[in-house]
């Protein structure tokens, strides 16, 4: 598909790094990637994949229970935050809080 519509350089493809070993490439794919027009990302994980797809980093678990700022899962548990309070207020009277 790449090929047909113009291999620029930025293109790639991401597969389980277990189907590392069971890669067959034809010789125009190998080529390409030893060129440094295409890229096959090997992901073993859901947060490696997470990364390769936004270039942001997935982020650790942290003592405190929460994520470093910055990344893909800070950024997931604040919309998470921000869903679960219009949850709480959802049918409230914005001046008095109480049930409409």
């Amino acid at each position: 598909m790449c090929k047909a519509k113009g291999i620029t350089g930025k293109q790639g493809v991401m597969i389980p790094r277990d189907n590392m070993q069971n890669l067959a490439l034809r010789d125009d794919v190998v080529e390409a990637v030893q060129a440094g027009k295409f890229t096959i990302y090997a992901v073993a994980t859901i947060d490696e994949g997470t990364e390769v797809l936004t270039w942001v980093p997935a982020g650790e678990l942290q003592e405190d229970g929460g994520y470093p700022g910055g990344t893909i899962h800070h950024l997931v548990e604040e919309r998470l935050e921000e869903m679960a309070e219009l949850s709480r207020n959802f049918g409230k009277d914005k001046d008095s809080g109480d049930k409409v």
